[in-house]
């Protein structure tokens, strides 16, 4: 049996419809990593966080100290 010749219209629309069920499958899977990439650094910044007030709970300095160091411009730090 011979195969049965699509028309160049039929097969340009299921070129079309392979293709935008290609860009479904790439968008849900863009959009999944895309979510799992925000929960890592989610808690990357809660792991920096606790690192931060581990250090603050140890430092020596007062609380002024610390605050005028993290809210000075680098560019006066260096003057």
């Amino acid at each position: 049996m011979g195969r049965i010749r699509r028309s160049s219209e039929q097969a340009l629309e299921l070129k079309i419809e392979q293709a935008r069920a290609r860009v479904m499958r790439t968008r849900e899977a863009h959009e999944k990593a895309v979510d799992g990439l925000k929960k890592l650094l989610d808690i990357q910044k809660e792991q920096q966080n606790a690192q931060i007030m581990k250090a603050l709970e140890k430092s020596e300095r007062s609380f002024e100290e610390i605050m005028k160091f993290i809210t000075t411009p680098v560019s006066e730090e260096e003057a």
